[in-house]
């Protein structure tokens, strides 16, 4: 998480100016009936725990803007070789800023009314959240432990011009190439 080799000046100005304005969002909240860890697959030690006893209510967030950006590469000339896919989540530093305070929010959620009187008020949280979720600094290493793909990654490729780290042009063509 210490490379931040891939921040773009552009991209972090539109962050910021989006961010200033309020009628913005940054993120969805999504609340379910159930608890948040429901496979295995993301790696993610919160993932690897098991189901804890009795009724649950999950709430989620998920960055609408990320700013972090991975990377996917061939590895051999292969064509049935496996791509090298690296989504580098949360290594621009206002995600992970952005993402910690949405998620310190939930605090603000679970004890409004009416949800605050469908839950428990010594009801449980996941085993490996911090004791006090509005305590961002403790959220964000939650979160560099838990996070995970919402499962819907998108913008491989960027539209912008290659002098903004683009990878296609307004026609979906990929700079560099023809057709």
């Amino acid at each position: 998480m210490s490379d931040i080799s891939c921040l773009n000046p552009a991209q972090t100005e539109y962050y910021k100016q989006l961010l200033k304005n309020l009628e913005e969002p940054t993120a969805g909240f999504f609340t379910y009936a159930t608890q948040g860890n429901p496979s295995t697959y993301s790696g993610s030690a919160l993932m690897q725990t098991v189901f804890l006893p009795g009724n649950s209510n999950s709430v989620a967030v998920c960055l609408l803007q990320p700013l972090s950006r991975g990377y996917v590469h061939i590895r051999s000339v292969d064509p049935y070789a496996p791509a090298r896919v690296d989504p580098r989540c949360l290594i621009h530093p206002l995600n992970l800023e952005v993402f910690a305070r949405h998620m310190s929010y939930i605090s603000n959620i679970v004890s409004t009314e009416p949800l605050a009187s469908l839950l428990n008020a010594n009801g449980r949280r996941n085993i490996t959240a911090p004791s006090d979720i509005a305590d961002v600094k403790a959220m964000k290493e939650y979160l560099k432990n838990t996070a995970m793909s919402s499962w819907h990654p998108i913008s491989t490729c960027a539209m912008l011009p290659l002098g903004k780290e683009g990878v296609v042009n307004e026609r979906l063509v990929v700079h560099g190439t023809s057709n």
